[in-house]
C-alpha cells in the first residue's frame, strides 16, 4: 500500500510539473503583433474550440482555412518542410514566431508542433482607422493564394464599387461601399487585411506600392496585418539605440553631396522625435549598422531587383533578422531618382528606414509608413506615436549646428577606431560520401537494401518562404547520398524539369512565377529510389 501511495504522489508531482511546466511555457510566448489589438481565441486549448473551427471549416475557402498559428521558436527550414508534408501552404511571417498558412481543414495542429492557432475573423483583418459606420474607401488585401478573380467576385457580391489603380499590389483590391458590407467582406476566409485607402489612391494620383519591408527571419512579413517586426534595437522596453550608417553607391547622375544631405535629412527626422542616434562609419557589414546603396538587378541579397517601375527599394528589419543584413536598405539603381521631384529620394529613404528600424505599414493615408509612396516633407503624428512605441520619446530635438537653423544636424563624428567585421568562418569541406562496399561473391547473404533518403539543402532562395519581384526565379541548392544521386527535379505552378548541374551544386529553373502565390517543390532521388523533398513558397509581387 506504501508504494501504491508513493506512486499515486509521484504521478500527482509529474503531473503537477508537466501542467505548470505548460502553463509557463505557455506564458512564454511572445505576443503576436497585430494592428488590430487583439489576438482570436487559441482554439488548440479547449474542445469547445476545436469544434468552433469544426463549424468555421464548413465554410472555409476550397475546403482550406486561413489560419494564424505560432510557435515556440521561430520557424526555421525543418518545420516549413514539416508543415508541407501536410499541405499547409505558408503565406506570410507574422512577428512574432507567427505564421500565417492554408492549410487543410482536417489540419492537427498540435501534431504540427503548433503552441497557438487562431482562425481570424473581420475584428482582427479590420484597421482600426476605418470609421465605425457611414461609407468609406478601402484596401482589400486578399491572402496570397487566393487570385484577384476571386476576389472581384466577392467583392461586386457584396456590392462594392470598385476601382482600379495600376500600382495596386497583385493581392489588393480598391473598393469603396457601406461599412457594413466592407466589415461582412473582411469576415471572409480569403480576405487578410482591410484598411483606409485615402483620396490619393481612390482618385487614381501618382502613388508606388512599397513591396519593401518584407523579410522576416523565415518568411515574408504579414506587411500590413503587422503593426512592428521585434522590439526595435534596443530590445523589449522603449530605450535609446545608437547605430551606425555606412551610405555606398549613390545614382550617379545626381549630385553626391546633396544626396547624402537628403539622406541624412531623413535620419534627423526619426532622430529628432525618437531616441535614436546615427553615426556615419566608412567600413560596412558591422554589427548594429544600416547600410543605404543603389544597385541593379541582382545585387547579391537574394531580392533582384525588377528594372524601372515596380521596387523601388528594400529593406531588411531589424534583430531577430540575421546581423549584418538587419537594418539594410537597398535602393533600385534603374529607377529615375531626383531630388525635390519623383522619385523623390528623401521621401523613398524616410520610409524605408521605417522598416530599417521596425516599423511595419501604418493605415494612415497620410502618413510615412502608408504602404504606397509619396512625396513628403516629414514625419506625421500617426509616425510619431508608433515610433515611440519602439523606443523611448526625444523630449527635444537634437540641436542644429550654428549660422543655419534651418540645415540638417551632421552626424556625430565616426569612433576613432571601429571595430573591423570579423571574418566569417570559411564553410567547411563536407565529408566525401563513403564508398559502398563491394558487391559480394555469390553464395554470400544479399547487402542490406539502402533506405537511407538523400540530404538535399537549398542554397538559394535564403529562406523557404521568399518574396521577388523577378517572373522567373532559379532554385539552388546541393543533394548528397550514400550511395549516388539519379535525378534533382523541380514542380510548380507553370510545369515541372529537370535541374541542372551536379548534385553537389544544381540549379533548378529558371521557373516560371504567377503573380501571387507560387509553391515550389523540389525532389532528389537516389539510385535506390529513396526521395527527399523541400517545399518552397514564393509569392510575386
Amino acid at each position: 500500500m506504501q508504494s501504491d501511495k508513493c506512486g499515486v504522489a509521484r504521478r500527482f508531482c509529474l503531473w503537477f510539473v508537466l501542467y505548470f511546466c505548460s502553463g509557463v511555457a505557455a506564458q512564454q510566448l511572445p505576443p503576436l503583433r497585430l494592428k488590430a489589438g487583439r489576438v482570436p481565441p487559441n482554439l488548440l486549448e479547449s474542445v469547445e474550440g476545436k469544434a468552433r473551427a469544426s463549424l468555421q471549416w464548413r465554410g472555409a475557402w476550397q475546403d482550406r482555412a486561413h489560419w494564424l498559428v505560432q510557435f515556440r521558436a521561430e520557424p526555421d527550414e525543418e518545420l516549413i518542410e514539416r508543415l508541407g508534408w501536410l499541405d499547409v501552404r505558408v503565406l506570410q511571417y507574422v512577428p512574432d514566431q507567427g505564421l500565417l498558412v492554408s492549410a487543410p481543414a482536417e489540419t492537427d495542429w498540435t501534431a504540427a508542433g503548433a503552441a497557438y492557432a487562431g482562425l481570424l475573423t473581420a475584428e482582427e483583418k479590420w484597421s482600426p482607422a476605418l470609421p465605425e459606420e457611414g461609407e468609406a474607401a478601402a484596401v482589400v488585401e486578399l491572402h496570397l493564394d487566393v487570385s484577384r478573380g476571386d476576389g472581384v467576385l466577392l467583392a461586386e457580391a457584396a456590392g462594392l464599387a470598385m476601382r482600379e489603380h495600376p500600382e495596386l499590389l497583385p493581392n489588393a483590391m480598391l473598393v469603396r461601399g457601406s461599412v457594413e458590407a466592407l466589415r461582412a467582406l473582411a469576415g471572409r476566409d480569403e480576405v487578410a487585411y482591410v484598411y483606409p485607402a485615402g483620396q490619393a489612391l481612390w482618385n487614381g494620383e501618382p502613388l508606388v506600392a512599397c513591396a519593401s519591408g518584407l523579410m522576416g527571419p523565415a518568411a515574408l512579413m504579414g506587411a500590413n496585418l503587422a503593426t512592428t517586426f521585434g522590439d526595435g534595437w534596443d530590445g523589449p522596453g522603449l530605450g535609446a539605440a545608437s547605430l551606425s550608417v555606412h551610405i555606398g553607391a549613390l545614382p550617379a547622375w545626381l549630385d553626391r553631396g546633396a544626396m547624402l544631405a537628403e539622406i541624412r535629412r531623413a535620419l534627423q527626422a526619426w532622430a529628432s522625435v525618437a531616441q535614436l542616434s546615427f553615426t556615419e562609419a566608412d567600413v560596412r557589414r558591422l554589427r548594429r549598422q544600416i547600410e543605404i546603396w543603389a544597385a541593379a538587378g541582382d545585387h547579391g541579397d537574394g531580392f533582384p531587383f525588377d528594372g524601372r517601375g515596380g521596387v523601388l527599394a528594400h529593406t531588411f528589419y531589424p534583430p531577430p533578422n540575421a546581423e549584418t543584413i538587419a537594418g539594410d536598405m537597398h535602393l533600385d539603381l534603374d529607377e529615375p531618382w531626383k531630388i525635390g521631384a519623383d522619385i523623390d529620394l528623401f521621401s523613398v529613404v524616410l520610409h524605408e528606414l521605417g522598416h530599417a528600424l521596425g516599423l511595419g505599414h501604418n493605415d494612415d493615408p497620410g502618413s510615412v509608413m502608408y504602404p504606397y509612396y509619396r512625396r513628403l516633407t516629414g514625419l506625421t503624428a500617426a509616425d510619431k506615436a508608433e515610433i515611440r512605441k519602439l523606443y523611448a520619446a526625444r523630449e527635444e530635438a537634437p540641436p542644429t549646428p550654428p549660422g543655419n537653423p534651418d540645415a540638417p544636424a551632421p552626424p556625430p563624428a565616426p569612433p576613432p577606431a571601429p571595430p573591423s567585421n570579423p571574418t566569417p568562418p570559411s564553410n567547411p569541406t563536407p565529408p566525401p560520401s563513403p564508398t559502398p562496399p563491394p558487391n559480394p561473391p555469390p553464395g554470400d547473404p544479399p547487402s542490406t537494401p539502402d533506405t537511407v533518403a538523400p540530404s538535399l539543402t537549398i542554397t538559394f532562395p535564403y529562406s523557404p518562404v521568399h518574396g521577388t519581384s523577378a517572373d522567373t526565379i532559379t532554385i539552388r541548392g546541393m543533394a548528397r547520398d550514400n550511395a549516388a544521386i539519379r535525378e534533382i527535379t523541380w514542380s510548380a505552378k507553370s510545369g515541372s524539369g529537370a535541374a541542372q548541374g551536379p548534385p553537389d551544386s544544381f540549379s533548378a529553373g529558371p521557373i516560371p512565377l504567377a503573380r501571387g502565390f507560387n509553391p515550389i517543390t523540389i525532389t532528389a532521388v537516389d539510385a535506390a529510389g529513396n526521395v527527399t523533398r523541400r517545399n518552397l513558397s514564393i509569392t510575386r509581387w
